[in-house]
């Protein structure tokens, strides 16, 4: 029997097609919250809650989503009264990355400011200096991942998932370029169940 060679199309990771299967359409009935980040503060002020209001898109991240992100960050900074912060998602998923539905409509240049928005936004949840916690919730996906990881700790619930989908097309985590994480800054990290 003849041996059957195998041919394996390499696709350029600027390339429309690195996505393949992907159709990030909108579902039907697709509304945006009026806040795309909710923050609450809980016990006399001492902690904030920092919620991604995005449920009927897995709270996926738009350029908006991350702005707000940051203000948020920076205003809980200036409040002395707050100990800790936490951030969490609404719905069944703690955050799936960045909305592809967004990113499909931009040009190169808005991608870049994109990316440059989501740079700002994990640069300024490393050096919040309070503690702060991931409550992950469903799917960390891509960028979800990279936020609950930028995180000092992270509370999983059973059904918390964590994955990086951008190493099956042969790139990597989009928003953080150098790898460094605050969950792997720690000297010594455990899992407790």
């Amino acid at each position: 029997m003849a041996r059957q060679e195998r041919t394996k199309t390499i696709v350029p990771p600027n390339s429309p097609e690195r996505w393949g299967g992907v159709d990030p359409k909108p579902p039907p009935h697709f509304d945006e919250p009026k806040d795309p980040v909710l923050l609450e503060y809980v016990h006399g002020g001492r902690t904030a809650i920092i919620t991604f209001n995005r449920p009927q898109a897995g709270s996926t991240v738009t350029t908006a989503l991350g702005v707000r992100l940051s203000e948020i960050i920076e205003e809980i900074e200036t409040k002395v009264t707050v100990r800790c912060a936490i951030v969490t998602g609404a719905g069944q998923d703690f955050c799936r990355g960045a909305d592809l539905r967004e990113r499909k409509a931009m040009d190169s240049e808005q991608w870049l400011r994109q990316r440059r928005a989501f740079d700002r936004t994990l640069y300024t949840l490393r050096n919040m200096r309070r503690p702060i916690f991931a409550a992950v919730n469903g799917r960390a996906v891509g960028g979800g991942s990279e936020f609950a990881q930028s995180c000092d700790f992270i509370i999983a619930a059973e059904n918390a998932s964590f994955c990086q989908p951008e190493a099956l097309v042969g790139i990597s985590a989009g928003a953080d370029r150098r790898g460094s994480s605050r969950a792997n800054s720690l000297p010594d990290m455990r899992c407790i169940n």
